[in-house]
């Protein structure tokens, strides 16, 4: 196969995933919640109620409070925060040092069996 095929399909696939979205975009999405079918009449009424309400004199939307410390002091925050920092830094220590350590350990140089793309 030619590289010229390989992009031809690499953007067939990008093109077919695109078409698929815009069905499923166009079968479920509605404009507002009152048009969607999907969703109960009690899930309308609380996005309805907490819709930022538009000031017809300043011609501005009425700012909705942050409870921001209601934020800084919740604990799965923070567990959050944790688990991220966490999982991050195992994937870039993997990422950084096991090609070098299958190098130096193993003699494998990862240049051979990698996809350039």
């Amino acid at each position: 196969m030619t590289d010229n095929y390989i992009n031809m399909l690499k953007y067939a696939n990008l093109r077919i995933l695109g078409f698929i979205l815009s069905v499923f975009w166009i079968v479920f999405i509605r404009d507002t919640p009152e048009k969607s079918k999907r969703i109960s009449d009690e899930e309308k009424k609380y996005i309805l109620d907490n819709i930022p309400i538009k000031d017809e004199s300043t011609d501005s939307l009425k700012k909705t409070k942050i409870p921001w410390k209601g934020i800084l002091t919740s604990v799965p925050v923070y567990a959050i925060i944790v688990v991220l920092f966490a999982s991050d830094w195992a994937f870039l220590f993997m990422g950084t040092f096991v090609p070098t350590y299958l190098d130096d350990v193993f003699h494998f140089n990862s240049q051979n069996v990698s996809i350039h793309i």
